[in-house]
């Protein structure tokens, strides 16, 4: 029987071994954790430390999105002014994007898919809503980075090569006390580095290999990619 993978931008950073929270000594390590749990069809299972966070986040998102819309519908600097009301695909009706056979041999094949929480501006904006550290505070730049370059780069990746005229990520930061909207442009130097990043973790999946080698390290700046168009609190 052939082999089918579908490796989801939400776990880009697990497939580059650079997520804390899988076990494993080093990048190639966690990879490897990641590659048997990935042959064996299990899911990662969230560690009591991170299952508070990761449903804090799920409740709220709908908090997050309530104030994105309003900010689409109320500020007078925004090119968007008017459209809180047209997204496609939010939330509860979020699809999923998939390329098939990203990669593939006489084992099986690899697919990449991508499900942002939503789109909107006629599928030239994503919009992702993180609601982090129990609504206590938002997160930093470098927070957004370290965690979530991979998918949101890698979300836009998916996109964009699947047809869609996607231009940015709207990316909602919330909290109860503060709340911002980052617009993130594409960078497709790092896509280039996570796509063959991903190309070969598809390859050690189908061909049963472990990793021996760790994950190069992306080490150019990516904070210029960031824009704060907006802030409360």
């Amino acid at each position: 029987m052939l082999r089918y993978y579908n490796l989801s931008a939400s776990q880009f950073l697990d497939y580059l071994g650079l997520n804390k929270y899988i076990k494993g000594k080093g990048s190639d390590g966690k990879r490897n954790t990641r590659l048997s749990m990935d042959k064996q069809g299990i899911r990662p299972e969230m560690s009591d430390f991170v299952l508070p966070y990761a449903e804090f986040g799920k409740e709220h998102e709908i908090d997050g999105l309530k104030f994105y819309a309003n900010y689409r519908k109320k500020d007078s600097s925004s090119q968007h002014k008017g459209k809180g009301s047209e997204f496609d695909f939010i939330l509860g009706n979020q699809k999923s994007f998939e390329i098939h056979n990203f990669e593939k041999n006489d084992k099986g094949s690899v697919s990449l898919s991508a499900t942002p929480d939503g789109l909107t501006d006629c599928f030239q904006s994503a919009v992702e809503i993180k609601c982090g550290k129990l609504g206590k505070d938002v997160y930093t730049t470098q927070e957004i980075l370290s965690k979530y370059a991979t998918q949101i780069f890698g979300q836009q990746w998916v996109l964009s090569t699947l047809g869609y005229p996607i231009k940015r990520t709207h990316f909602v930061n919330w909290s109860f006390e503060k709340k911002q909207v980052f617009e993130i442009k594409p960078c497709h130097e790092y896509q280039k580095y996570l796509i063959n990043e991903l190309e070969t973790y598809a390859k050690h999946l189908l061909e049963d290999q472990e990793f021996t080698q760790k994950t190069p390290l992306y080490n150019n700046d990516l904070h210029d990619k960031l824009e704060l168009i907006y802030e409360e609190g």
